[in-house]
């Protein structure tokens, strides 16, 4: 004698059974006709289908993906600036530096004339970048 579950109201009834003792819905019938493969325990899950599975392991790479840009983008905002600012040519004797390229700890002023020294220009401007 096997337990299947009843077409009506899903609880565990015999196989030989003629009725479901719950419902009383007719189940002699209708439970010979259930597969084998599709008797499964009460406390049985159903496996994921493959759509499900696909969307689980694209949400993972992308939370994964997401983590790794963002550490890299922290490590990225704590270097130190560097050693060759990024420079923009408006005006031929003048440099345009952005505020970003000035080192912590170093004023502005001593920054400007640092970057006059080592380049020849007759003035040096910040921008906001």
């Amino acid at each position: 004698m096997a337990l299947v579950p009843c077409p009506d109201c899903s609880k565990e009834v015999s196989n030989k059974a003629k009725n479901c003792p719950y419902c009383g819905c007719p189940t002699l019938g209708l439970i010979e006709q259930v597969s084998p493969s599709k008797n499964l325990q009460s406390n049985q899950k159903e496996p994921l289908s493959k759509p499900k599975e696909m969307l689980i392991a694209g949400i993972a790479i992308f939370l994964v993906v997401g983590v790794i840009l963002a550490l890299a983008n922290l490590a990225r905002g704590t270097s130190t600036a560097p050693t060759t600012p990024s420079v923009q040519t408006k005006d031929p004797n003048c440099l345009y530096i952005p505020e970003s390229s000035v080192p912590r700890g170093m004023s502005y002023g001593d920054y400007k004339e640092k970057i006059k020294r080592e380049t020849g220009a007759k003035c040096v401007f910040f921008t906001g970048g």
